[in-house]
């Protein structure tokens, strides 16, 4: 049950987000991130981790590497939409939007990569036991 509440929490502060993020950056309010962020890049990316993030809460069956290639799409095309509204928009602006979004993805890979090395120490440790159980 709490998994389930915790997702539907998650789901309802994505929502909220996105829409506040979808305003402002594609909205007339270019430049307010300088008020909460000093540097446009570190905006870019915590605004990216922080719903990446969400997206891992909200939808916990999906592929968290998926997710991750959600948002940096999602980058991209906030981007394409500012160029298309006549606002500024840089390639720098993507690679900050990427990096949020795979930066989540990071600690998850290197677990995968170390949880071999876990299970061949267990079976290793399974084995032994076996062992001495039917000396």
């Amino acid at each position: 049950m709490t998994s389930t509440r915790n997702r539907d929490i998650a789901r309802s502060i994505l929502a909220g987000l996105g829409l506040i993020l979808a305003i402002a950056m594609l909205g007339p309010f270019q430049g307010v991130e300088h008020d909460l962020v000093p540097w446009d890049k570190a905006g870019h990316f915590l605004a990216f981790y922080v719903t990446t993030a969400l997206m891992y809460v909200a939808f916990p069956t999906r592929r968290r590497f998926d997710l991750s290639c959600l948002m940096a799409f999602i980058g991209v095309g906030s981007e394409i939409a500012q160029y298309l509204g006549g606002r500024d928009c840089a390639f720098g602006d993507v690679l900050a939007d990427m990096c949020g979004a795979f930066a989540l993805y990071l600690p998850v890979l290197l677990d995968d990569l170390r949880r071999p090395a876990q299970l061949e120490r267990r079976r290793r440790g399974a084995s032994a036991v076996s062992q001495v159980v039917e000396a």
